[in-house]
């Protein structure tokens, strides 16, 4: 089960053992921080896998308005964006602290059994014997493994996202069948 390492909500490059797509709300990709310099730059933190990303000519949407990267640059570490139509600091300022989308259908293929985290959100979550647990309600990434947070009737439930635990994803009924190690429950 292969899983990569970003922060919730729901981004682009966090994959899990494969789940058809569904018709999801846009995906966040990073987050506006701050403006860069005078001339309407932006710093900002991807959260994205995918370097392709943030190159010149890609479409993002920031707060609900569409932008086209006019430059993408790296300058010490941290990714600096130059949009069409935001020429001003001031400008720039004004979406610092908001989030950048993507749409689901921009997102790159995943090879066979491999999902990304949206797929896996709200999905049933069951024991191999057919203990209901709950539901998928986030997915938390702690640097060694994906963990996948389950809400039910019982309290919460942290399972590792990793081929030993997650056992089956059934993307028709909505559903994951886990084996939880030993003392999880």
């Amino acid at each position: 089960m292969k899983a990569s390492a970003d922060p919730s909500p729901v981004t682009e490059e966090q994959a899990v053992p494969q789940a058809a797509p569904s018709t999801p709300a846009p995906v966040l990709v990073g987050v506006v921080r701050r403006p860069y310099g005078q001339g309407g730059e932006v710093r900002v933190d991807v959260l994205s896998d995918y370097p392709q990303r943030f190159a010149p000519g890609a479409a993002i949407t920031i707060a609900g308005d569409a932008f086209v990267i006019a430059r993408s640059r790296r300058v010490k570490g941290v990714r600096v964006l130059k949009l069409d139509g935001v020429d001003t600091r001031e400008a720039a300022a004004a979406l610092a602290n908001q989030d950048i989308h993507v749409a689901a259908a921009e997102l790159q293929p995943l090879p066979d059994g491999v999902y990304y985290h949206y797929d896996l959100i709200g999905m049933a979550v069951e024991t191999g014997d057919g203990a209901e647990l709950g539901e998928v309600t986030e997915i938390v990434a702690t640097g060694a493994n994906d963990v996948i947070v389950v809400q039910g009737d019982s309290g919460e439930v942290l399972a590792p996202l990793i081929a030993d635990v997650v056992k089956r994803v059934d993307t028709a009924a909505r559903r994951l069948v886990i084996d939880p190690p030993p003392g999880l429950l």
